[in-house]
């Protein structure tokens, strides 16, 4: 089953219920992926969410080496540290 939905003015076409998360700490660089769920503190989901970065934003991975990685939201870039970016769970935008 496809659904489609807009959210931010991107237009996401998923398989429902049918991909796996992964951590956005591990996602190559040059790959768009939609942010699926924020597995950090509440404080610190609250920033994220605060920058931009919600559930159902899609992004794409600029760079991503240690201890930093770059990621781009609507035009913006945004480093994280890769310990806040693996309690990020993502999965690729088909």
């Amino acid at each position: 089953m496809l659904c489609t939905s807009r959210q931010h003015g991107d237009v996401i076409r998923k398989k429902a219920m049918s991909t796996n998360p992964e951590r956005l700490s591990t996602t190559p660089a040059g790959r768009r992926v939609v942010v699926r769920k924020l597995q950090s503190s509440p404080q610190t989901a609250m920033r994220l969410r605060e920058l931009g970065l919600r559930e159902s934003t899609v992004l794409r991975v600029v760079t991503n080496d240690a201890p930093q990685l770059i990621c781009e939201l609507r035009h913006t870039r945004i480093g994280l540290h890769h310990r806040v970016a693996k309690d990020v769970l993502v999965s690729d935008v088909e």
